[in-house]
């Protein structure tokens, strides 16, 4: 999941600011491929959307 989402937005998963499922994450992770933004910061709070 990492490369995937380092390969479509430059970005690498900041173990530290995330909790859940290894299948939620997963899911992020992938809907963040389809609609080509990096939605990590969205669910899990961390970043500018505090």
């Amino acid at each position: 999941m990492n490369s995937i989402l380092q390969e479509h937005f430059g970005d690498v998963i900041p173990t530290e600011e995330i909790f859940g499922t290894f299948e939620e994450l997963n899911d992020i992770v992938n809907k963040s491929v389809e609609e080509g933004r990096n939605l990590l910061p969205e669910y899990y709070g961390y970043g500018g959307n505090r």
